[in-house]
């Protein structure tokens, strides 16, 4: 309400200094305006920007008295429009202007706040902080996810369940009730993507592979389920450290051709040169931290990859194999079946990841070289069909088991003769595994083999799995005696396989 509005109420000249405050005046200077000497000349001034316009204050104040004439339009004087005289406070001089709603509007809101007592101010801020945190508390509280993605296994499938993650510092839940409580307790093998299970028709007459007990490597290879599950299996920032800084040494070593090198430089480099090879386990190592040519957080890191794959591939034959076959004796005779499996598994890796149809096609060549490759023991050694040993086969079987995870062709019968090798290297009923047959059992090829096993379908309850992984998990890594690395690259997998308290 503008002041021109206020009308005259009594000649009682108290009850004048009241009226001059509504509404245009809070009420908390009432108090201050009423206690003024009633006698107390009060001298309102014609409004500056409406000299001519309304009731003036004069009016007001004493009835009868005429207004004074008009004065000339004057700018409007800057401070406060309530000026003390004489006398205590309040002012006993009161200067009204008439505005505008709006500019009103705003004046009532600054002199409310300028003075209002200090506690409401500081009442009133501090809600505000609260409001402003519920708000952003609650839209958190949306975005996350009702329901966390965490993965397990059973003996019919593979599958992802939908179950919180437990955390590492509660107790292992107990096993399957088939599981002897006196055995080496173990959970849920954790890996990839649902496999397609061997086509029994495919499998000769009354023999049956079971179905892979793999199942999520690759996608655990996605940022958001690499978090997940680095959080569940221990992963901490100083072992991501770790990788990106042995990453980091890979990337420094490629060459500019795209390949990495076996010989060096390096203080300890192997004797004999092997391009495609050492090329094949850089990129597996990338791969192993989610980086393809198109994929991964570390641009730097991205282009090595790429420009590996572009090498490598130039290097595969007609036939589908990364190695030039034939030697018999000499430098590197025993190369040729490693290096090609070594290169199909990054190969079926890196199609498995992208899905990228220019990489299915070599990738399918490669793991038909690898079927027809396959010896008559049903294992595979050095060269192409000629004897088996588990070292070797251990290799060809993570291929094909990428093969598979990419669904690339993988004949039911490859990996029923692998199967029928493994039997014949298996000691104490498949616990422990050899080289080759009739030889001692060793703690690296047991590794391998029971990593082996888990891939062509046995459960992690399965009392052989179990007893196991007993042994494994009673030999830990020890740097300063035995500095085994073969076995521990195996021991690993099958413990994360198995996880719980194994892992």
């Amino acid at each position: 309400m503008a002041s021109s509005q206020l009308t005259n109420r009594g000649p009682d000249p108290t009850e004048a200094s009241a009226l001059l405050v509504t509404p245009d005046v809070p009420m908390t200077l009432r108090p201050h305006l009423a206690a003024a000497s009633p006698s107390a000349p009060v001298t309102i001034s014609p409004d500056p920007l409406n000299p001519a316009g309304g009731e003036t204050a004069a009016n007001l104040a004493t009835p009868g008295v005429q207004r004074p004439p008009p004065l000339p339009l004057q700018p409007p004087v800057a401070g406060p429009s309530v000026q003390a005289e004489t006398g205590p406070p309040p002012a006993a001089s009161l200067t009204v202007h008439q505005q505008p709603a709006d500019a009103e509007e705003d004046q009532r809101w600054l002199v409310t706040v300028k003075i209002a007592p200090p506690w409401l101010i500081s009442y009133i801020v501090h809600m505000a902080v609260l409001i402003v945190l519920g708000l952003l508390m609650a839209h958190q509280d949306q975005e996350k996810p009702l329901l966390e993605l965490t993965v397990g296994y059973s003996e019919s499938s593979i599958s992802a369940l939908l179950e919180p993650i437990v955390p590492t510092d509660m107790a292992v839940q107990e096993p399957e009730a088939n599981t002897p409580q006196s055995q080496f307790v173990v959970e849920d093998p954790a890996s990839a993507p649902v496999l397609q299970e061997i086509a029994k028709a495919e499998v000769p007459s009354g023999l049956v592979v079971q179905a892979p007990a793999i199942g999520i490597l690759l996608a655990g290879r996605d940022p958001g389920m690499r978090n997940t599950l680095l959080n569940a299996y221990g992963g901490s920032g100083a072992t991501e450290s770790a990788v990106q800084a042995s990453l980091g040494w890979l990337a420094r070593q490629q060459h500019k051709t795209g390949s990495w090198s076996m010989v060096g430089p390096y203080a300890d480099g192997a004797r004999e040169e092997n391009n495609a090879a050492a090329s094949g386990m850089a990129l597996l190592a990338f791969q192993g931290a989610g980086y393809t040519p198109v994929s991964g957080e570390n641009d730097r890191f991205r282009e090595v990859v790429a420009k590996g794959w572009k090498s490598l591939l130039t290097r595969q034959n007609a036939d589908g194999s990364f190695f030039h076959f034939g030697r018999k004796k000499g430098p590197g005779h025993n190369h040729g079946i490693y290096t090609h499996t070594i290169d199909t598994l990054a190969l079926c890796e890196l199609y498995a990841m992208t899905r990228d149809p220019q990489y299915r096609e070599p990738a399918q060549r490669a793991v038909n070289f690898l079927v027809k490759a396959q010896a008559k023991e049903g294992g595979w050694r050095y060269q192409p069909g000629r004897d088996s040993d588990l070292s070797v086969s251990g290799w060809v079987m993570m291929a094909l088991q990428s093969a598979r995870m990419g669904e690339l062709n993988v004949p039911a019968s490859t990996l029923y003769e692998f199967e029928r090798y493994l039997d014949s290297v298996a000691h104490d009923g498949g616990r422990q595994y050899a080289y080759q047959p009739n030889r001692a059992a060793s703690l690296a090829m047991s590794a391998e083999g029971l990593l082996c096993r888990q891939y062509l379908g046995w459960a992690a309850n399965d009392p052989r799995m179990v007893e196991g992984a007993r042994r494994l998990a009673e030999q830990p890594i020890n740097f300063k005696n035995n500095q085994d690395t073969y076995y521990w690259y195996y021991a690993t997998q099958v413990l994360h396989h198995l996880g719980g308290k194994p892992w």
